[in-house]
């Protein structure tokens, strides 16, 4: 459907002209008596085709088509002309007017004829300039694909940068160019999740991100994305894109990366960019001290210190000579206070790992203990350890495995799981979690589970679940006072009653009210 601009100061023309127009591709979309009118139309409204007349008042056809091409119309012009018009007709043609129709001779068909020409016209032309178009936007994206190109390059290799790309990053358009970066960290993920995390991120990036600048997006490492800002739209940009991330992560991945921010002048060129993703490095390495942190702005984040070989010296000397003297205590102590010391004075994390792996090295060759495919797998694993704590819970598990001999490892290990059991015995009555109690007794939640099991013969679940229903037993036997099944149940640490009498049945073979009215007959 091609839309129309009538402009004649006769009734009776539009009147015929819109009749003759009834139930075709063409449409009268407005009508105006002159061409001031025409323009203020066009101000508010778009048309394909405009049909003016060349006598009008106030303003005629020719000066109406000197303001259109002022204007840049991109539609066609059929002028409406008289026998006497042909002068005015040979000079609207030569201003930009495609064709023109005698009212005298307008026809239907005649008509149709006149505006399926112009339309066919017109449709070409929009053909070639989309494909102009087309062609612009694809050499503009091949263009900026090899600026992008050469700038991931230079900043990944120290790599030198061409004169377009320097004038890309220094262009201030009208003020202080600012640049920024994003640093997606996803090494906390399993290997096997990394790569379709990563094309998930990829894939809601464009909409969080969009208005924010100029965006690029490149993969340093296999587990990282890094999205580069240029031309800032706003100071806030970064940190409130950054949270809307995050949110959007947790809710539909199940994710919480690591994110490191930082922005940058432009006027430095490559080297501000460079400094700026060193940064957001250094704050990434801040997530081994701080688990919890989802979000580093490298502003709040100085260097990390890179090594202290006199406090490496130390803490190996002494955890070596406390496991050669079957000191189980000492060397717990000599571990966890050299990992609070590295904690305090955050000192690169790969120091710290490596701190650790060449310490359970010289304590296996010292003990003169083979390296075997599992001590292999215990140095993978203190390698790759995300966080201090996980750290150093490896660092204890590998000890008790490969280091302490089972007679002192046993007389450690019933001291931890009596702690434990003590700690069950005193809380039952509260929420108890394996965290909380992995913590009291200062081991790794895995390795408490297995040492307790190796003792008691029992999960901490099913000891903690015995202790309540003896417990509850207890409280109901209790003549002195009635109780709800509700109330012994909050008594013991179970917030749901129906839980509480469906396990209470299991252990004892009926249900509380039934074990409640037993006690009370046989009295």
């Amino acid at each position: 459907m091609f839309r129309i601009l009538l402009i004649d100061d006769e009734p009776m023309i539009k009147i015929g002209v819109r009749k003759l127009l009834e139930d075709t591709d063409y449409i009268i979309a407005g009508t105006a008596n002159n061409g001031m009118e025409a323009l203020e139309y066009l101000k508010t409204n778009s048309v394909d085709i405009i049909m003016t007349d060349l006598k009008m008042p106030v303003m005629n056809g020719l000066e109406l088509i000197h303001q259109l091409n002022a204007l840049s119309f991109d539609g066609a012009i059929l002028v409406l002309s008289n026998y006497s018009d042909f002068e005015l007709v040979r000079e609207a043609l030569t201003a930009g007017a495609l064709d023109y129709i005698l009212k005298t001779d307008m026809t239907r068909s005649r008509l149709l004829k006149y505006l399926d020409k112009i339309s066919q016209s017109l449709c070409l032309q929009r053909k070639k300039q989309v494909e102009a178009a087309e062609q612009a936007l694809q050499q503009e994206q091949n263009s900026q694909k090899l600026l992008f190109a050469e700038m991931e390059r230079a900043l990944l290799t120290d790599g030198a940068l061409s004169a377009d790309v320097q004038n890309f990053l220094t262009n201030s358009r009208g003020s202080e160019a600012r640049h920024g970066m994003m640093l997606i960290d996803l090494s906390g993920a399993q290997a096997q999740h990394q790569k379709p995390l990563l094309r998930q991120f990829q894939s809601i990036l464009p909409e969080i991100l969009s208005g924010a600048g100029t965006i690029q997006t490149i993969q340093p490492q296999q587990d990282q994305l890094l999205c580069l800002f240029f031309h800032l739209a706003g100071p806030d940009i970064l940190p409130n894109r950054s949270r809307q991330l995050l949110r959007q992560a947790e809710i539909y991945f199940k994710a919480q990366p690591a994110i490191a921010i930082g922005v940058c002048s432009g006027n430095g060129g490559i080297s501000s960019l460079r400094t700026c993703f060193e940064k957001c490095q250094n704050a990434l390495r801040y997530a081994f001290y701080l688990p919890d942190t989802h979000l580093f702005p490298i502003e709040k984040f100085s260097p990390l210190q890179e090594e202290n070989p006199s406090l490496y010296h130390d803490f190996l000397k002494k955890t070596v000579a406390a496991c050669q003297s079957r000191l189980w205590d000492a060397a717990l102590t000599e571990i966890r206070g050299f990992l609070s010391v590295c904690a305090q004075n955050r000192y690169d994390p790969d120091w710290v790992r490596s701190c650790c792996c060449s310490c359970m090295e010289h304590l296996l060759l010292s003990l003169h203990i083979s390296l075997g495919d599992t001590a292999a797998v215990l140095m993978k694993q203190l390698k790759s350890a995300l966080h201090i704590d996980t750290l150093q819970s490896t660092l204890i598990d590998g000890l008790s495995e490969f280091v302490l001999p089972d007679s002192s490892r046993n007389v450690s290990s019933k001291k931890e799981v009596s702690s434990a059991l003590a700690y069950i015995d005193g809380h039952y009555m509260e929420k108890i979690t394996l965290e909380e109690l992995a913590e009291h007794v200062h081991l790794n939640k895995s390795y408490l589970c297995r040492l307790f099991k190796n003792e008691t013969g029992l999960s901490i679940f099913h000891y903690v679940n015995e202790v309540r229903m003896k417990k509850a037993a207890r409280i109901l036997a209790d003549k002195s006072a009635s109780h709800s099944v509700s109330a012994v149940a909050s008594a013991v640490g179970i917030d749901d009653a129906f839980y509480f009498t469906r396990r209470f049945k299991e252990y004892f073979g009926k249900t509380p009210r039934e074990y409640m009215q037993e006690t009370t007959a046989d009295t």
